[in-house]
């Protein structure tokens, strides 16, 4: 990080008689100072990318809006997929889905209750897939091109094209933007494809965006914290050195 921030950290400690040891506490300050921009950053970044999205951009109105369960079954009539396809609706059908043998303990605390906050809250809809069928979580009225998009990712699993990436890169994704771009960015613009022109496309490219940048700022701010801490912790007592 620049170096002025730094000298200007120091500056402040030493009007109240305190000085830095250069090697112990400029290194953690630069990174705390980097850490701190890259979260102030992001924090912008984010709320100029609020894309305003609705409970209705996934429910859909009243006068665009179809049963899930109906949809997904006439689009797979269309483009038939091998595996089974599960409309998961319902609290029930979310029951029946956590006894899916692939999904470990720690994937049924979080699916469920991420789950159940898609099909009542309509907060989002998902497609994640088990043993030996793939489920769409979804509400049970939704808009038509949030059910197109949805089956677009299953389409992308059948062509081997949306394979979950590495421990690694996963983690990489979460605060390196490129990465986050080929790990989530283009399999979204991808599903998207599958759906009639909407302008729910952009709003919601949008809001993918958004939660990079609203998760980096996340990560970053306890981050930039602890480093500022590891610096104060070798300030020497007692007063100027």
């Amino acid at each position: 990080m620049d170096s002025v921030f730094t000298t200007a950290f120091q500056e402040e400690l030493q009007k109240v008689g305190i000085a830095l040891p250069a090697a112990s506490v400029a290194v953690p300050v630069a990174i705390g100072t980097a850490l701190s921009g890259v979260a102030l950053y992001d924090l912008l970044k984010s709320k100029k990318l609020d894309p305003k999205i609705t409970k209705e951009f996934i429910t859909g109105t009243k006068d665009d809006q179809v049963t899930s369960s109906k949809a997904v079954k006439e689009l797979l009539k269309e483009k038939p997929l091998i595996r089974p396809v599960v409309s998961v609706t319902s609290d029930a059908a979310i029951k029946k889905m956590m006894k899916d043998p692939k999904f470990g303990y720690l994937t049924r605390q979080y699916l469920e209750d991420a789950a159940k906050n898609m099909v009542n809250k309509a907060d989002n809809a998902a497609v994640i897939q088990g043993e030996d069928k793939d489920y769409v979580i979804i509400p049970k009225k939704s808009n038509p091109r949030v059910v197109e998009h949805e089956i677009g990712h299953l389409q992308d699993f059948a062509r081997k094209l949306n394979e979950q990436p590495g421990l690694l890169k996963r983690l990489l994704s979460l605060v390196w933007k490129p990465e986050y771009e080929k790990q989530i960015m283009e399999r979204e613009r991808r599903a998207w494809k599958y759906t009639k022109k909407t302008p729910l496309k952009e709003q919601a490219l949008k809001s993918y965006e958004r939660g990079f940048h609203k998760q980096r700022a996340g990560l970053a701010v306890p981050a930039a914290a602890y480093a500022f801490l590891r610096a104060l912790k070798h300030v020497p007592k007692g007063g100027m050195a």
